[in-house]
């Protein structure tokens, strides 16, 4: 770890001391407690894990950090809200969650008021277009954001000098010219979700919503994922991807484009000769899009309802949630932040990380429904089936729009 990172820690971990203080952390009722977390694998577990001995040090309760592959986090959220006792005391939620979870965490407001009447919380400081779309429901506030960020590509700057192509098919023609001896034009990944997500994203890009999957759009974006699979764009293996192997092939010079998200350590790695093959021959665009915008992704933290513990994981979220713990897991994890704070401070401003804040700003949020377990698995079953060759473009489509309409008719929702 360099200078400058062993300063923002040793800062974080100072200001993270002084917080819990300040507000009576360190209260005898937790003394000799353990307090189980459920967090995605990858980096935001790891982030979890590095201060688990400040929160232990705090409060004098321990901490267990428990991760599950992303495909697998909501089941397990919905399974332990089944049980009279809580295996979780506080879950990571994807934003998508929020309509499907809200019943099975504690809302938050007395939590929040009293923090910031102490001081020791400002939802002022969060985005607003991440407040409203990440860790609330219905007027409620059930979860505090911890990560967010608009869905960004990263391109080879060495290959496209002015940037990849403005619309898809153009983009995808491009793409599938550069691939060649083991190279690609493009590297994405497929599983936990993915596939969904990114069938909704060239919707969307084409100016569709998934609302109405049986339309022009509908189709279009089916096509574009029949060209993946055929044209050679991308590694035959890239539907069974993760995030995470996308962007180690990027990084290792592998590919033209990558589809990851840059809060996977991508951003961060690129520019160290010992983590990346692309060193300063690398930039961030925004996905082909109908309207200019990206995707948001964002995550929040919240209490599970049937914890037995609601006040030590309430201390637990504060504290992840720190200003000074944000800028420490953005520079060592690369998670990106969703505090104004963190966009406006020196280091941020000025840099290349402008580009990604203003596709912040204008994000548009994924679509949010109670039902949203079953939406994720209806898109991966149909779109893994249409991939596979097994189900036709006409039939795909039909099963989608139905059941999608079925969704939002079942729950009397539509899209936030």
């Amino acid at each position: 770890m360099g200078i400058i990172k062993r300063a923002a820690a040793l800062a974080a971990s100072a200001a993270l001391a002084l917080g819990l203080a300040g507000c009576g952390g360190a209260e005898p009722e937790f003394q000799g407690k353990t307090l189980t977390v459920l967090y995605p694998s990858g980096v935001y577990a790891e982030a979890a894990r590095s201060v688990a001995s400040e929160f232990s040090a705090a409060t004098g309760a321990d901490l267990r950090v428990v991760d599950l592959p992303r495909e697998q986090l909501l089941e397990a959220i919905l399974t332990n809200a089944e049980g009279e006792s809580a295996l979780y005391d506080a879950v990571a939620a994807d934003a998508r969650w929020d309509g499907a979870l809200s019943p099975h965490l504690y809302g938050l407001g007395t939590y929040i008021a009293k923090a910031e009447e102490e001081g020791t919380l400002t939802l002022a400081d969060f985005e607003p277009k991440v407040l409203d779309s990440c860790g609330s429901w219905q007027g409620s506030v059930y979860g505090i954001p911890f990560a967010a960020a608009p869905r960004l590509f990263a391109y080879r700057t060495d290959i496209y000098p002015d940037g990849p192509a403005a619309r898809w098919d153009d983009y995808l023609r491009e793409a599938a010219d550069q691939s060649r001896d083991g190279f690609y034009g493009l590297s994405l990944g497929g599983s936990g979700g993915q596939l969904g997500e990114l069938y909704e994203l060239l919707l969307r890009g084409m100016g569709g919503t998934l609302e109405t999957a049986d339309s022009p759009e509908g189709r279009a974006a089916l096509k574009a994922l029949r060209t993946l699979r055929d044209s050679g764009a991308a590694s035959p293996d890239w539907p069974e991807w993760d995030a995470e192997t996308a962007a180690d092939a990027f990084l290792a010079g592998n590919a033209a484009i990558c589809q990851s998200q840059p809060t996977w350590g991508l951003a961060l790695r690129a520019d160290d000769p010992a983590q990346s093959a692309i060193v300063g021959n690398w930039a961030l665009c925004l996905p082909p899009s109908a309207d200019g915008t990206a995707e948001l992704e964002a995550w929040s933290l919240g209490i599970c309802a049937n914890t037995q513990q609601p006040d030590l994981a309430w201390e637990w979220i504060r504290m992840f949630t720190l200003p000074a713990n944000q800028v420490r897991f953005y520079e060592e994890y690369g998670i990106l932040p969703p505090r104004s704070s963190f966009w406006e401070r020196d280091g941020t401003t000025g840099t290349p990380m402008e580009e990604i804040h203003a596709a912040l700003v204008r994000a548009t949020p994924p679509l949010r429904v109670s039902a949203a377990a079953e939406a994720q698995a209806l898109l991966d079953t149909e779109l893994r089936a249409f991939l596979s060759g097994s189900r036709e473009a006409d039939e795909t489509i039909s099963r989608l729009d139905d059941g999608l309409s079925r969704i939002l008719r079942n729950t009397h929702e539509l899209p936030d």
